[in-house]
């Protein structure tokens, strides 16, 4: 019941998304967001943390394409479900003569029990400590695994969806922030070996190699 009513939320999804393509279409619109309105992670919700509340309606790069390293913790019916949907979304765009745009957060939160499995890939605190009863955790960025983690992802996205040109990241909320980024909610932190390093040389060193991977792909 559960599985066939999530089949006829997706299809409703994605006749609204249809029709908005179409009206952008005739607006003159040549590029359209992808990942606006998609299912959230329900396995990231809490009952005893009302945190996960203003992440798990985020859209992830490792969360719709995860690794080998990382599928143990993830819901692989979730992202069999996100992977159909975008693909329908990227159709659909397609069919109305425009580009996609990727929009979401990143670094994104991970899974306590994935830090537990890998504490090397732990990255900086990101939760609001006004409003979380768990510490959550982005991956460090900074990490090689962690950089071919999204070059994985980036390539199987791009090969999934090649509409997209253009990606929007938001970098310090809700389920998101680089290590030792001063505005960070607990305040900068990450792992000790990163503390020097300018943040502006973390943030390119993520996007280019997002951009190495795009281009690959």
């Amino acid at each position: 019941k559960f599985a066939a009513a999530d089949a006829a939320a997706d299809r409703t999804n994605n006749k609204t998304f249809a029709e908005k393509a179409a009206m952008l279409r005739d607006l003159g619109a040549n590029q359209m967001g992808v990942t606006e309105g998609m299912p959230i992670a329900r396995f990231e919700l809490d009952k005893d943390d009302p945190y996960p509340s203003w992440f798990t309606h985020h859209i992830a790069l490792l969360k719709l394409f995860p690794p080998a390293v990382l599928q143990p913790y993830m819901d692989l019916a979730y992202t069999r479900r996100l992977q159909g949907m975008l693909a329908e979304r990227c159709r659909i765009i397609a069919a109305n003569g425009m580009k996609a745009v990727w929009t979401a957060n990143e670094p994104t939160v991970l899974p306590e029990d994935f830090y537990v499995a890998h504490p090397e890939y732990r990255g900086a605190r990101i939760d609001h400590v006004l409003r979380s009863r768990k510490v959550y955790h982005a991956p460090d960025v900074d990490h090689p695994d962690v950089k071919a983690m999204y070059r994985e992802t980036v390539t199987n996205l791009l090969r999934a969806c090649p509409q997209i040109d253009t990606f929007i990241w938001v970098t310090t909320d809700a389920g998101s922030g680089f290590a030792w980024n001063p505005g960070l909610y607990p305040g900068a932190n990450g792992p000790s070996a990163g503390q020097n390093k300018p943040l502006a040389d973390r943030v390119v060193g993520f996007m280019t190699n997002i951009q190495q991977a795009a281009a690959a792909a």
